[in-house]
């Protein structure tokens, strides 16, 4: 099954029961987390390893152990790490749910600014259903406690946070297969009883790789191939593409007509018969081609 998109998710007016925080730089981000005097931080993170998608979610608490979830996706043709991400964020918002007595304020922390931005957006997007899950469930958590206040804040990866350092240990975990998946009356609702839909974002990469390695193929047993590569080897690489980006469009028809060997030179023209000779009108006896005429002829030095 593939995901569908909601053309309208949720009314305007609806606000968010949770405030956002990204700090404009990495720095201040972490200074900002160095100051965190939350009793209670939520971290989650979402990744990809050999090809498979895992993510987690651990509660730190003061004097308590830490409390974890994990979730396998699938793998990468089948769903994204931005997915991954805003389930982290699922997960996170379920161990706040059974969490007994939080204590307020609360900080869930991730390390994708995507997925925190998506929490307030209306509009549809790939993986937008996830980011409506996480919205219903902390509306629920704030319904239930008068003194809710929770944060969800960008923290940077790799920046030796343990949290986060803690929370991508154990989605690396998750991502090797369901047999690390936390128990399923541990995991959210809609977790249980059956995998993701299929990521249109993921279906369509797969399609443009597949795509890709079709024409390459095709290319490749062209009968123009070999001509070709012996010019530009690196042609499916949009080598000429780049090169010629910042080209005028008459530098661009001169490069092409040089590199190409389709000059207005003796020996192209001899070629369509529209020269008698292919040879250099200055050294007789010897072809007009693009090497003779740019390295070899004294004439035009």
């Amino acid at each position: 099954m593939v995901e569908t998109l909601t053309p309208a998710r949720r009314p305007p007016s609806t606000k968010n029961p949770w405030v956002t925080c990204i700090a404009t730089n990495k720095e201040e981000a972490v200074k900002e987390y160095e100051h965190l005097t939350d009793q209670i931080q939520i971290y989650s993170d979402g990744s990809s390893f050999k090809g498979k998608i895992g993510v987690a979610a651990v509660l730190f608490r003061a004097g308590k152990q830490p409390r974890t979830l994990c979730y396998h996706l699938g793998t990468e043709e089948e769903h994204t790490v931005f997915e991954a991400e805003e389930v982290g964020l699922t997960l996170a918002a379920h161990l706040l749910a059974t969490e007994r007595d939080p204590t307020f304020p609360i900080s869930i922390l991730i390390d994708n600014q995507a997925s925190i931005q998506a929490g307030e957006s209306f509009y549809s997007h790939p993986g937008s259903y996830i980011a409506d899950h996480f919205h219903r469930m902390m509306c629920r958590i704030a319904h239930k406690h008068e003194n809710f206040d929770t944060t969800v804040r960008w923290v940077p990866g790799h920046s030796d946070i343990h949290g986060n350092e803690e929370a991508d240990k154990h989605a690396k975990l998750a991502s090797e297969g369901h047999h690390n998946d936390s128990s399923i009356d541990r995991l959210p609702h809609y977790l249980r009883h059956h995998t993701l839909p299929l990521s249109i974002s993921a279906l369509k990469e797969r399609q443009s790789k597949d795509t890709a390695e079709h024409w390459k193929y095709l290319w490749c047993t062209s009968s123009r191939f070999h001509h070709i590569n012996s010019i530009d080897p690196q042609i499916l690489k949009r080598s000429f593409i780049k090169l010629s980006t910042n080209f005028p469009k008459c530098l661009t028809s001169l490069y092409v007509f040089l590199r190409t060997g389709h000059a207005p030179l003796n020996k192209h023209l001899h070629q369509i018969q529209k020269s008698a000779s292919p040879s250099c009108p200055h050294r007789p006896g010897t072809d007009e081609s693009v090497h003779h005429y740019l390295l070899l002829c004294l004439q035009y030095r």
